[in-house]
């Protein structure tokens, strides 16, 4: 079987025309396995008909916000720059689509921070930046990144974050899942007593965010940050780049995002809910417990046929894995989205309890 391998998010996003042509990931390359480049699906063009709503406007699509409710307007006074409040590092500690992420310190309490500094020319739906302020401002959990400060100049964005100082949950699966590669001693992965906290959490997110109607769509590994070195149980969910308002009863999302390994075959249909976020927590869990994407492959394409298919095993990797963690997999890696769990009721499952 491949080694394990996950991506980074791209460099460019694409829509699915050019998904074979255009990428710029970042792999774990499987020394058996062609190394293939993975791309995040934004489908950044003008036919996405989903509308920006905030709580007071829901269930109005004709009614918007202003700009201003979301973004300090350019030109800002000195007084109300970036660098009149923080002071900002020059060196990223992370970079996406359009940006990159520095750590920073208030200078008003000292408090270290972080702020995502977005450049407005390499995004073409200024809609999506609005959206993902509104989301976090409005988001008060504590398995969910806190907003700081929001200011915006000529050329960019600057979204201002608490500062997570532990990395990435996907750099952990990756170490844990070499280590259980190289060591039949040690689990394939995560233990479960060390990888169920981790997932309670994002689902305690999970149901919160969907209590308020909000669908993140892009849960993946790298958008998953310990808050804490050294310390495995307190995460934070960010990047709400992709999310959007959907209630229960609005007609299907429609649109293609995301990252390849996590997508709900329904969101691959093009006819989708809020339940595409409990699949990629899903596969999250699969992965941190045998070292293994459930849907692997060399491209996208690969991936997709298999997650259309919904057909995975679980293999000698899940020999020493409990039953209860085994079939809480199985409650979300449901192909049709009626039957899978929802984020209330994943959290009474055994395994987390």
């Amino acid at each position: 079987m491949p080694m394990f391998r996950l991506i980074k998010k791209s460099n460019q996003r694409v829509t699915p025309a050019s998904v074979d042509k255009t990428s710029a990931s970042r792999v774990v390359p499987s020394p058996t396995s062609p190394t293939k480049h993975k791309v995040t699906y934004d489908l950044n063009s003008k036919s996405d008909n989903e509308p920006v709503k905030t709580r007071s406007t829901y269930g109005s699509a004709s009614e918007y916000e202003p700009h201003h409710a979301y973004v300090r307007q350019s030109p800002q006074p000195p007084s109300r720059s970036l660098g009149a409040h923080y002071a900002v590092s020059n060196k990223p500690s992370g970079h996406g689509v359009a940006g990159q992420v520095f750590p920073c310190r208030s200078l008003a309490t000292n408090r270290p921070c972080a702020v995502k500094t977005i450049n407005k020319s390499k995004i073409r739906r200024r809609d999506r930046i609005r959206r993902e302020i509104a989301f976090l401002r409005e988001a008060n959990h504590a398995n969910i990144i806190s907003l700081y400060d929001v200011f915006e100049d000529e050329d960019n964005v600057h979204i201002v974050t608490e500062l997570c100082e532990g990395g990435e949950l996907f750099d952990e699966i990756v170490t844990r899942a070499t280590a259980g590669k190289n060591d039949e001693k040690l689990p394939p992965c995560f233990d479960e007593s060390t990888a169920m906290p981790i997932i309670r959490s994002l689902v305690e997110a999970v149901s919160y965010l969907h209590c308020r109607d909000i669908v993140h769509r892009d849960i993946k590994p790298e958008n998953v940050l310990f808050a804490k070195k050294d310390n495995l149980r307190e995460v934070k969910l960010i990047d709400f780049g992709l999310s959007t308002r959907h209630g229960k009863y609005d007609p299907p999302l429609k649109n293609t995002v995301g990252t390849s390994y996590y997508m709900d075959p329904a969101l691959l249909a093009g006819s989708y809910d809020r339940s595409c976020d409990m699949w990629s927590i899903g596969v999250i869990a699969f992965v941190m417990l045998c070292g293994r994407p459930p849907f692997n492959g060399s491209n996208d394409e690969t991936i997709f046929r298999k997650i259309k298919r919904g057909g995975y095993k679980m293999n000698r990797l899940w020999d020493g894995i409990s039953e209860n963690a085994k079939d809480f997999v199985r409650c979300l890696l449901v192909s049709d989205p009626q039957q899978r769990w929802t984020a209330d009721m994943a959290l009474q499952h055994p395994w987390l309890k």
